[in-house]
Protein backbone atom coordinates (compact mmCIF):
# COMPACT_ATOMS: atom_id res chain seq x y z
CA UNK A 1 0.00 0.00 0.00
CA UNK A 2 1.11 3.56 -0.64
CA UNK A 3 2.92 5.37 2.13
CA UNK A 4 2.98 9.13 1.71
CA UNK A 5 3.48 11.75 4.43
CA UNK A 6 0.35 13.09 6.06
CA UNK A 7 -0.23 16.00 8.37
CA UNK A 8 -1.94 14.95 11.54
CA UNK A 9 -3.92 17.70 13.21
CA UNK A 10 -6.71 18.01 15.75
CA UNK A 11 -8.57 19.74 12.92
CA UNK A 12 -9.10 16.30 11.46
CA UNK A 13 -11.04 15.12 14.45
CA UNK A 14 -14.14 17.24 13.87
CA UNK A 15 -14.40 15.34 10.59
CA UNK A 16 -14.88 12.18 12.61
CA UNK A 17 -18.12 13.69 13.95
CA UNK A 18 -19.12 14.40 10.35
CA UNK A 19 -18.42 10.75 9.53
CA UNK A 20 -20.53 9.71 12.51
CA UNK A 21 -23.34 11.82 11.09
CA UNK A 22 -22.98 10.14 7.70
CA UNK A 23 -22.95 6.70 9.34
CA UNK A 24 -26.13 7.23 11.35
CA UNK A 25 -27.94 8.79 8.38
CA UNK A 26 -27.01 5.72 6.36
CA UNK A 27 -28.41 3.38 9.02
CA UNK A 28 -31.53 5.55 9.32
CA UNK A 29 -32.07 5.56 5.54
CA UNK A 30 -31.64 1.78 5.45
CA UNK A 31 -34.34 1.27 8.06
CA UNK A 32 -36.65 3.59 6.12
CA UNK A 33 -35.86 1.51 3.05
CA UNK A 34 -36.80 -1.65 4.96
CA UNK A 35 -40.13 -0.14 5.95
CA UNK A 36 -41.17 1.09 2.51
CA UNK A 37 -39.73 -1.84 0.51
CA UNK A 38 -39.78 -4.92 2.78
CA UNK A 39 -39.47 -7.23 -0.22
CA UNK A 40 -35.94 -5.99 -0.84
CA UNK A 41 -34.59 -6.66 2.65
CA UNK A 42 -33.53 -10.18 1.75
CA UNK A 43 -32.03 -10.57 -1.70
CA UNK A 44 -34.00 -12.87 -4.00
CA UNK A 45 -31.92 -15.01 -6.34
CA UNK A 46 -32.92 -16.87 -9.48
CA UNK A 47 -30.67 -18.97 -11.71
CA UNK A 48 -27.65 -18.09 -9.59
CA UNK A 49 -27.95 -14.29 -9.78
CA UNK A 50 -29.93 -11.52 -8.10
CA UNK A 51 -33.47 -11.43 -9.46
CA UNK A 52 -33.70 -8.04 -11.18
CA UNK A 53 -36.57 -7.54 -13.61
CA UNK A 54 -36.66 -3.77 -14.00
CA UNK A 55 -34.80 -0.52 -13.47
CA UNK A 56 -36.88 -0.08 -10.33
CA UNK A 57 -35.59 -3.40 -8.97
CA UNK A 58 -32.01 -2.39 -9.72
CA UNK A 59 -32.46 0.93 -7.92
CA UNK A 60 -34.05 -0.63 -4.86
CA UNK A 61 -31.28 -3.21 -4.57
CA UNK A 62 -28.37 -0.86 -5.27
CA UNK A 63 -29.49 2.59 -4.11
CA UNK A 64 -27.45 4.31 -1.35
CA UNK A 65 -30.24 3.54 1.14
CA UNK A 66 -30.00 -0.17 0.32
CA UNK A 67 -26.36 -0.08 1.51
CA UNK A 68 -27.13 2.02 4.59
CA UNK A 69 -26.54 -1.04 6.79
CA UNK A 70 -22.82 -0.50 6.15
CA UNK A 71 -23.02 2.50 8.47
CA UNK A 72 -22.44 -0.05 11.26
CA UNK A 73 -19.10 -0.98 9.70
CA UNK A 74 -18.24 2.72 9.55
CA UNK A 75 -19.15 3.11 13.23
CA UNK A 76 -16.82 0.23 14.12
CA UNK A 77 -14.01 1.82 12.10
CA UNK A 78 -14.56 5.15 13.85
CA UNK A 79 -14.58 3.45 17.25
CA UNK A 80 -11.31 1.64 16.57
CA UNK A 81 -9.77 4.83 15.21
CA UNK A 82 -10.67 7.00 18.21
CA UNK A 83 -9.87 4.45 20.92
CA UNK A 84 -6.46 3.63 19.46
CA UNK A 85 -5.68 7.24 18.58
CA UNK A 86 -6.34 8.18 22.21
CA UNK A 87 -4.06 5.37 23.36
CA UNK A 88 -1.25 6.59 21.11
CA UNK A 89 -1.69 10.19 22.28
CA UNK A 90 -1.40 9.03 25.89
CA UNK A 91 2.12 7.78 25.22
CA UNK A 92 0.89 4.20 24.81
CA UNK A 93 -0.12 3.97 28.45
CA UNK A 94 -3.27 2.04 29.20
CA UNK A 95 -4.86 2.04 32.62
CA UNK A 96 -7.48 -0.69 32.43
CA UNK A 97 -9.42 0.85 35.30
CA UNK A 98 -9.58 4.24 33.58
CA UNK A 99 -10.21 2.76 30.14
CA UNK A 100 -13.16 0.62 31.18
CA UNK A 101 -14.54 3.36 33.42
CA UNK A 102 -14.61 5.76 30.47
CA UNK A 103 -16.24 3.20 28.23
CA UNK A 104 -18.84 2.28 30.88
CA UNK A 105 -19.96 5.84 31.67
CA UNK A 106 -19.92 6.70 27.98
CA UNK A 107 -22.24 3.94 26.77
CA UNK A 108 -23.98 2.05 29.56
CA UNK A 109 -26.19 4.57 31.46
CA UNK A 110 -27.87 5.89 28.27
CA UNK A 111 -28.19 2.33 27.02
CA UNK A 112 -29.72 1.14 30.30
CA UNK A 113 -32.25 3.99 30.33
CA UNK A 114 -33.33 3.31 26.75
CA UNK A 115 -33.36 -0.46 27.36
CA UNK A 116 -35.84 -0.07 30.22
CA UNK A 117 -37.92 2.31 28.12
CA UNK A 118 -38.23 -0.16 25.26
CA UNK A 119 -39.04 -3.01 27.63
CA UNK A 120 -42.01 -0.95 28.84
CA UNK A 121 -42.80 0.36 25.35
CA UNK A 122 -42.76 -3.12 23.83
CA UNK A 123 -44.03 -6.22 25.58
CA UNK A 124 -44.20 -4.51 28.97
CA UNK A 125 -41.84 -4.72 31.91
CA UNK A 126 -43.92 -7.46 33.53
CA UNK A 127 -43.19 -9.77 30.56
CA UNK A 128 -39.44 -9.28 30.95
CA UNK A 129 -39.57 -9.90 34.70
CA UNK A 130 -41.95 -12.86 34.92
CA UNK A 131 -41.52 -15.06 31.82
CA UNK A 132 -38.62 -17.32 30.92
CA UNK A 133 -38.19 -15.83 27.44
CA UNK A 134 -38.47 -12.31 28.80
CA UNK A 135 -35.91 -12.93 31.54
CA UNK A 136 -33.49 -14.37 28.98
CA UNK A 137 -33.95 -11.33 26.75
CA UNK A 138 -33.56 -8.85 29.59
CA UNK A 139 -30.66 -10.66 31.26
CA UNK A 140 -28.59 -11.00 28.09
CA UNK A 141 -29.28 -7.36 27.19
CA UNK A 142 -28.28 -6.12 30.64
CA UNK A 143 -25.00 -8.03 30.34
CA UNK A 144 -24.56 -6.99 26.67
CA UNK A 145 -24.40 -10.63 25.61
CA UNK A 146 -27.58 -10.80 23.53
CA UNK A 147 -25.65 -10.82 20.25
CA UNK A 148 -24.23 -14.26 21.13
CA UNK A 149 -27.58 -16.03 20.63
CA UNK A 150 -29.81 -15.83 17.58
CA UNK A 151 -32.89 -16.11 19.81
CA UNK A 152 -31.97 -12.85 21.60
CA UNK A 153 -30.11 -11.12 18.76
CA UNK A 154 -32.93 -8.84 17.57
CA UNK A 155 -35.23 -8.81 20.61
CA UNK A 156 -36.27 -5.67 22.57
CA UNK A 157 -34.60 -3.39 20.02
CA UNK A 158 -33.27 -4.61 16.67
CA UNK A 159 -30.37 -2.15 16.74
CA UNK A 160 -28.95 -3.15 20.12
CA UNK A 161 -26.92 -6.11 18.79
CA UNK A 162 -24.08 -3.84 17.62
CA UNK A 163 -23.84 -2.18 21.04
CA UNK A 164 -23.11 -5.57 22.60
CA UNK A 165 -20.53 -6.19 19.89
CA UNK A 166 -18.92 -2.82 20.59
CA UNK A 167 -18.71 -3.54 24.33
CA UNK A 168 -17.05 -6.89 23.62
CA UNK A 169 -14.53 -5.19 21.34
CA UNK A 170 -13.64 -2.86 24.21
CA UNK A 171 -13.09 -5.85 26.48
CA UNK A 172 -10.60 -7.47 24.09
CA UNK A 173 -8.75 -4.23 23.29
CA UNK A 174 -5.92 -5.20 25.72
CA UNK A 175 -5.53 -8.44 23.70
CA UNK A 176 -5.33 -6.33 20.54
CA UNK A 177 -2.51 -4.31 22.12
CA UNK A 178 -0.66 -7.50 23.10
CA UNK A 179 -0.78 -8.80 19.53
CA UNK A 180 0.27 -5.38 18.22
CA UNK A 181 3.21 -5.25 20.63
CA UNK A 182 4.40 -8.65 19.43
CA UNK A 183 3.78 -8.32 15.71
CA UNK A 184 3.27 -4.62 14.92
CA UNK A 185 0.11 -2.90 13.73
CA UNK A 186 0.27 -4.01 10.09
CA UNK A 187 0.69 -7.71 10.87
CA UNK A 188 -1.94 -7.44 13.59
CA UNK A 189 -4.50 -6.31 11.05
CA UNK A 190 -3.50 -9.09 8.66
CA UNK A 191 -3.85 -11.61 11.50
CA UNK A 192 -7.33 -10.35 12.43
CA UNK A 193 -8.42 -10.43 8.79
CA UNK A 194 -7.03 -13.94 8.30
CA UNK A 195 -8.78 -15.24 11.43
CA UNK A 196 -12.03 -13.66 10.29
CA UNK A 197 -11.77 -15.16 6.82
CA UNK A 198 -10.99 -18.62 8.23
CA UNK A 199 -14.13 -18.34 10.36
CA UNK A 200 -16.04 -17.18 7.30
CA UNK A 201 -14.92 -20.21 5.30
CA UNK A 202 -15.75 -22.51 8.23
CA UNK A 203 -19.19 -20.92 8.44
CA UNK A 204 -19.71 -21.48 4.72
CA UNK A 205 -19.00 -25.19 4.78
CA UNK A 206 -20.05 -26.20 8.32
CA UNK A 207 -23.82 -26.24 8.87
CA UNK A 208 -24.18 -22.92 6.98
CA UNK A 209 -23.14 -21.02 10.10
CA UNK A 210 -22.84 -17.76 8.16
CA UNK A 211 -26.62 -17.79 7.99
CA UNK A 212 -26.79 -17.23 11.76
CA UNK A 213 -26.49 -13.62 12.91
CA UNK A 214 -24.78 -14.63 16.14
CA UNK A 215 -22.03 -16.31 14.10
CA UNK A 216 -21.79 -13.80 11.26
CA UNK A 217 -21.27 -10.95 13.72
CA UNK A 218 -19.31 -12.84 16.37
CA UNK A 219 -16.77 -10.54 18.01
CA UNK A 220 -13.67 -12.43 16.81
CA UNK A 221 -15.07 -12.67 13.28
CA UNK A 222 -15.73 -8.92 13.14
CA UNK A 223 -12.62 -7.87 15.08
CA UNK A 224 -10.84 -6.91 11.87
CA UNK A 225 -13.42 -4.14 11.27
CA UNK A 226 -12.58 -2.41 14.54
CA UNK A 227 -8.90 -3.20 14.04
CA UNK A 228 -8.95 -1.50 10.65
CA UNK A 229 -9.89 1.77 12.35
CA UNK A 230 -7.00 1.32 14.81
CA UNK A 231 -4.72 0.53 11.87
CA UNK A 232 -5.65 3.82 10.21
CA UNK A 233 -5.21 5.71 13.50
CA UNK A 234 -1.68 4.41 13.96
CA UNK A 235 -0.73 5.30 10.42
CA UNK A 236 -2.08 8.81 11.00
CA UNK A 237 -0.30 9.15 14.30
CA UNK A 238 3.00 8.15 12.69
CA UNK A 239 2.50 10.53 9.74
CA UNK A 240 1.95 7.75 7.24
CA UNK A 241 -1.00 6.94 5.03
CA UNK A 242 -2.51 3.65 3.93
CA UNK A 243 -3.44 4.56 0.38
CA UNK A 244 -2.13 8.06 -0.28
CA UNK A 245 -3.70 9.67 -3.34
CA UNK A 246 -5.41 6.42 -4.32
CA UNK A 247 -7.73 6.32 -1.31
CA UNK A 248 -10.88 7.59 -3.05
CA UNK A 249 -10.37 5.41 -6.13
CA UNK A 250 -9.80 2.40 -3.87
CA UNK A 251 -13.04 3.15 -2.04
CA UNK A 252 -14.92 3.23 -5.34
CA UNK A 253 -13.33 -0.06 -6.38
CA UNK A 254 -14.49 -1.72 -3.17
CA UNK A 255 -17.98 -0.28 -3.69
CA UNK A 256 -18.12 -1.91 -7.12
CA UNK A 257 -16.91 -5.15 -5.54
CA UNK A 258 -19.59 -4.75 -2.87
CA UNK A 259 -22.24 -4.57 -5.59
CA UNK A 260 -20.78 -7.62 -7.34
CA UNK A 261 -20.77 -9.71 -4.15
CA UNK A 262 -24.40 -8.78 -3.59
CA UNK A 263 -25.30 -9.92 -7.10
CA UNK A 264 -24.33 -13.57 -6.56
CA UNK A 265 -25.67 -15.80 -3.76
CA UNK A 266 -22.32 -17.53 -3.22
CA UNK A 267 -20.60 -14.21 -2.41
CA UNK A 268 -23.30 -12.26 -0.57
CA UNK A 269 -21.74 -13.02 2.83
CA UNK A 270 -18.59 -11.22 1.69
CA UNK A 271 -20.42 -7.88 1.70
CA UNK A 272 -19.28 -6.84 5.22
CA UNK A 273 -15.64 -7.32 4.16
CA UNK A 274 -16.10 -5.17 1.06
CA UNK A 275 -18.04 -2.55 3.03
CA UNK A 276 -15.32 -2.35 5.70
CA UNK A 277 -12.51 -1.72 3.26
CA UNK A 278 -14.67 0.61 1.17
CA UNK A 279 -15.29 2.77 4.24
CA UNK A 280 -11.66 2.48 5.34
CA UNK A 281 -10.54 3.94 2.02
CA UNK A 282 -13.22 6.64 2.05
CA UNK A 283 -12.34 7.40 5.69
CA UNK A 284 -8.76 8.22 4.74
CA UNK A 285 -9.78 10.21 1.66
CA UNK A 286 -12.41 12.12 3.64
CA UNK A 287 -9.98 13.17 6.37
CA UNK A 288 -7.96 15.17 3.85
CA UNK A 289 -10.79 16.82 2.00
CA UNK A 290 -10.78 20.62 2.43
CA UNK A 291 -13.62 21.32 4.83
CA UNK A 292 -14.68 24.32 6.90
CA UNK A 293 -16.15 23.58 10.29
CA UNK A 294 -18.54 26.53 10.09
CA UNK A 295 -20.05 25.41 6.78
CA UNK A 296 -23.82 24.98 7.17
CA UNK A 297 -24.02 21.37 5.99
CA UNK A 298 -20.92 20.42 7.97
CA UNK A 299 -22.33 21.97 11.14
CA UNK A 300 -25.58 20.01 10.75
CA UNK A 301 -23.65 16.77 10.21
CA UNK A 302 -21.50 17.50 13.27
CA UNK A 303 -24.62 17.93 15.42
CA UNK A 304 -26.08 14.71 14.02
CA UNK A 305 -22.73 13.00 14.60
CA UNK A 306 -22.56 14.15 18.20
CA UNK A 307 -26.07 12.79 18.77
CA UNK A 308 -25.46 9.65 16.70
CA UNK A 309 -25.25 7.30 19.68
CA UNK A 310 -28.56 8.54 21.07
CA UNK A 311 -30.13 8.40 17.60
CA UNK A 312 -28.92 4.84 17.20
CA UNK A 313 -30.28 3.90 20.63
CA UNK A 314 -33.83 5.14 20.08
CA UNK A 315 -34.52 5.19 16.36
CA UNK A 316 -35.73 1.59 16.31
CA UNK A 317 -38.58 0.71 16.71
CA UNK A 318 -39.77 4.33 16.96
CA UNK A 319 -38.95 4.98 13.30
CA UNK A 320 -41.03 2.01 12.18
CA UNK A 321 -43.95 3.04 14.38
CA UNK A 322 -43.83 6.67 13.20
CA UNK A 323 -43.80 5.65 9.54
CA UNK A 324 -46.56 3.12 10.17
CA UNK A 325 -48.70 5.79 11.85
CA UNK A 326 -48.18 8.29 9.02
CA UNK A 327 -48.84 5.61 6.38
CA UNK A 328 -52.16 4.76 8.01
CA UNK A 329 -53.44 8.26 7.29
CA UNK A 330 -52.51 8.28 3.60
CA UNK A 331 -54.39 6.60 0.77
CA UNK A 332 -51.36 6.53 -1.53
CA UNK A 333 -47.66 6.86 -0.73
CA UNK A 334 -45.51 8.27 -3.51
CA UNK A 335 -41.75 8.58 -3.56
CA UNK A 336 -42.01 12.24 -2.53
CA UNK A 337 -44.23 11.33 0.41
CA UNK A 338 -41.81 8.59 1.44
CA UNK A 339 -38.98 11.13 1.55
CA UNK A 340 -41.15 13.63 3.46
CA UNK A 341 -42.28 11.03 6.01
CA UNK A 342 -38.68 9.92 6.53
CA UNK A 343 -37.57 13.53 7.04
CA UNK A 344 -40.33 14.20 9.59
CA UNK A 345 -39.39 11.05 11.49
CA UNK A 346 -35.71 12.02 11.38
CA UNK A 347 -36.38 15.51 12.76
CA UNK A 348 -38.54 14.17 15.60
CA UNK A 349 -36.02 11.48 16.54
CA UNK A 350 -33.15 13.97 16.27
CA UNK A 351 -34.93 16.34 18.66
CA UNK A 352 -35.40 13.60 21.26
CA UNK A 353 -31.85 12.36 20.70
CA UNK A 354 -30.40 15.83 21.22
CA UNK A 355 -32.11 16.03 24.63
CA UNK A 356 -30.88 12.53 25.47
CA UNK A 357 -27.37 13.50 24.41
CA UNK A 358 -27.33 16.69 26.51
CA UNK A 359 -29.17 15.42 29.57
CA UNK A 360 -28.02 11.80 29.80
CA UNK A 361 -24.91 11.17 27.67
CA UNK A 362 -22.94 14.27 28.67
CA UNK A 363 -24.07 14.09 32.30
CA UNK A 364 -23.04 10.44 32.49
CA UNK A 365 -19.61 11.18 31.03
CA UNK A 366 -19.14 14.08 33.44
CA UNK A 367 -20.19 11.92 36.37
CA UNK A 368 -17.66 9.29 35.37
CA UNK A 369 -14.93 11.95 35.17
CA UNK A 370 -15.83 13.17 38.66
CA UNK A 371 -15.64 9.65 40.08
CA UNK A 372 -12.24 9.06 38.56
CA UNK A 373 -10.87 12.30 39.98
CA UNK A 374 -12.01 11.25 43.44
Amino acid sequence: MAESPVRVSEEHLFKVDVLRGIAILGVFAYHCHIFFFPGYVTENYRDGVLDINSVSDAWLYFSPAAFGWSGVELFLLISGFLIHYGFLKSGEKLSLKTFFSKRFWRIYPPYLLVLVFFCVYGAGLNYYLTTGKGLLDLGTHLLLLHNLLDRTFFTINTSFWSLALEAQLYIIYPAFLMIRKRWGIDKTQYILLTVSFVLFLAGTFVHHLNGYNSYSFFVIKTWFMWGAGAWLAERYFNNRSLLGGRAFATGLAFFVLLCVTKYFPMTKHLQPYCATFMWLAFFEAFMFLPMKKNNGVVRVLIVIGLCSYSIYLIHQPLLHDMLHYMSGHLSEITGVLQALMSLIALLLILAVSYVLYRVVELKSIAFGNTLRKK
